[in-house]
């Protein structure tokens, strides 16, 4: 008989975990002596901070935890992938990651969950914690896409200070006022392109503002002066431009990005229902005896979460 130990010491309550080598003659057939717990429901995912998923694993019904190891599996979270779901050892984690039900023709990264499996104390079981994938502003101007803590006090907290409908609409009126401003200078250009070419065509015609053919020299040269001074004001007021276009862009980018992180919270406070109300963990906890698993806790109906073992 070879059970699971720790010191070479033998618990009594251990022995409903163990193999049996029964011989006749040559031939010898190894049997798996294992009571496993196996009423224990589907855990709930609780996505509030701090949560937990108990699991009965009481130290004295069970092997050593370090002999311990977790096959997850799960239920209702749409499509996603899982990292490291089988053959967890007490500390580590499993993540999975739920793509994002608003892209299309693509897998694209939209909530991450950890799992921790636990078993410190009187924190026997598994710990959930949430990551959300979201696109900001960086101070740098640039926009990208970073992997952030997320509760549902994060996502109101969002809607409350980025993507409101009063400061979507704030944007729209900076880069309005940014755009009339632009407007006025263009305006002006405008007025002074057209003086810039009434004086070329005196120039051209030989003409001065009275009608007369012969242009005196000094006319010419006051002529060209003016050309000059309204190249530079027009010049001067391109450059006031400048800064008036980067700023309407900046504030239409962050008007397109609330607006797109107004969808996000939506779908994100969507999906946090949807795994609170349907979404369920499978688990089974078992050890392994010369390469043999043998199960301890499982939950009902399956012996195993399919496709982890």
């Amino acid at each position: 008989m070879v059970t699971p130990c720790e010191n070479g010491q033998v618990q009594p309550t251990l022995l409903q975990f163990c193999l049996l080598d029964v011989k006749v003659a040559a031939a010898v057939e190894r049997c798996v002596l294992s009571n496993p717990r196996d009423d224990v429901e589907p855990a709930k995912i609780d996505l509030a901070p701090g949560s937990r998923v108990g699991m009965p694993l009481d130290k004295d019904s069970v092997p050593p935890d370090k002999l311990l190891r977790l096959d997850l599996a799960f239920d209702g979270l749409g499509p996603h992938e899982i990292k490291n779901g089988s053959g967890l050892k007490p500390g580590e984690l499993c993540t999975v990651s739920i793509f994002d039900p608003g892209a299309e023709g693509e897998k694209k990264k939209f909530l991450d969950l950890e799992i921790t499996f636990e078993l410190n104390g009187n924190d026997r079981g598994l710990r959930v914690e949430s990551f959300g994938f979201l696109r900001g502003r960086e101070p740098s101007g640039e926009i990208k896409e970073v992997r952030e803590p997320i509760t549902r006090t994060r996502i109101e907290r969002i809607q409350r200070d980025f993507c409101s409908p009063a400061r979507i609409s704030q944007f729209e009126t900076n880069a309005a006022e940014c755009q009339r401003k632009i407007d006025k200078h263009e305006e002006s250009i405008a007025t002074i392109n057209t003086n810039i070419r009434d004086r070329q065509e005196q120039i051209k015609s030989g003409s001065d503002p009275f009608g007369n053919k012969q242009l005196h020299e000094k006319l010419k040269k006051e002529i060209e002066r003016q050309i000059g001074l309204a190249n530079t004001e027009k010049a001067r007021l391109k450059k006031l431009e400048e800064p008036l276009i980067a700023e309407k862009k900046k504030q239409e980018e962050l008007r397109d990005l609330a607006n797109e992180n107004a969808q996000w919270c939506k779908r994100m406070t969507a999906l946090f229902d949807k795994l609170e109300d349907k979404a369920g963990i499978r688990y089974l906890v078992h050890v392994e005896i010369e390469r043999t698993p043998v199960d301890v806790v499982h939950t009902t109906p399956d012996t195993a979460p399919e496709g982890e073992r």
